[in-house]
């Protein structure tokens, strides 16, 4: 069954149960055929069935919902106040907002593509991937400067459990820390970020008349608690009252770090007696926190 109209100038009138006459609906047709044009105030359906409009220029909608894939040859335009919503990004004609994701999110990701952008809420930073780590961009940058809060007392190696290991600097204070990468509790610094970074550390001892002659002094930084990395070397010198009292070390390292290695410092002492390490220096009284001795440092790259 059908109804078919050939010509614009064509019309069809109805009585009663005929065609649409002052709000009225047309009965059901299997097939409506129409070689003119066709107006109406509003169609009704959900347009599954809806084809032949391949090289139709303009169709306009309060709102388009499609469930498979759209592909725009000659772009999409939208108007100056409106917006492009996908998900948490929304595209506007002045700005893109790339939405916002915690660590936990981001990390969640399955097959993230090389070259995405987010906000990380957790680090208050912009961050892309390449493929295999992601790197801020902008934002707060990794930057921590720690100190010895009070003393440390450090034994002779020989004497250390087990037998000749490193003792781990005890940094318990911290002056500066952006993303909350060191923790005082066990005196490690934990890159947020995978990239290359700059490391260095000073240390102050005090000792007294009884240090030995030719006594090994070693501070290093060590990664993952095995790898050292960096090391500075040294011997004490007595000499009677002219013994070595209040005596620094210093060392600096620049490397790749991977997001959850840790980097600590460490030292290990022969010099015959328990040595001290301040952050005041040899004899200093008052005056207020000196941070002498100190692990710092900051993301390169």
């Amino acid at each position: 069954m059908g109804i078919q109209i050939n010509g614009q100038t064509d019309t069809i009138s109805a009585t009663d149960g005929g065609l649409v006459v002052s709000g009225a609906e047309l009965p059901t047709v299997s097939n409506l055929n129409a070689t003119g044009i066709i107006t109406a105030t509003s169609f009704r359906g959900d347009g599954s069935l809806l084809t032949g409009i391949a090289a139709t220029t303009n169709v306009r909608t309060n709102s388009l919902v499609v469930s498979g894939i759209t592909t725009a040859t000659g772009g999409i335009q939208v108007g100056a106040t409106t917006s492009i919503i996908i998900g948490n990004t929304t595209i506007r004609s002045n700005s893109v907002g790339i939405g916002t994701t915690s660590t936990t999110g981001r990390n969640a990701g399955v097959g993230t593509a090389a070259g995405s952008v987010i906000y990380n809420s957790t680090n208050s930073a912009f961050e892309g991937f390449d493929g295999t780590n992601w790197s801020f961009m902008a934002g707060q940058r990794s930057a921590f400067h720690v100190y010895l809060g009070s003393t440390q007392s450090v034994v002779i190696a020989d004497s250390q459990s087990p037998a000749y290991s490193d003792a781990v600097v005890q940094f318990n204070t911290r002056s500066v820390d952006l993303l909350s990468e060191f923790n005082t509790s066990n005196y490690r610094f934990y890159p947020t970020y995978s990239g290359y970074y700059f490391l260095g550390a000073t240390l102050c001892w005090q000792g007294n008349n009884s240090i030995i002659n030719g006594g090994e002094m070693v501070a290093g930084f060590r990664k993952n608690g095995t790898n050292r990395i960096a090391t500075h070397f040294s011997r004490t010198f007595s000499a009677g009252s002219y013994a070595e009292r209040g005596v620094f070390q210093t060392l600096t390292w620049t490397g790749y770090l991977t997001a959850g290695d840790y980097v600590e410092t460490t030292w290990y002492q022969r010099s015959g007696q328990t040595l001290v390490l301040t952050s005041a220096g040899y004899n200093a009284t008052g005056g207020g926190t000196q941070e002498i001795s100190n692990f710092h440092g900051f993301r390169i790259a």
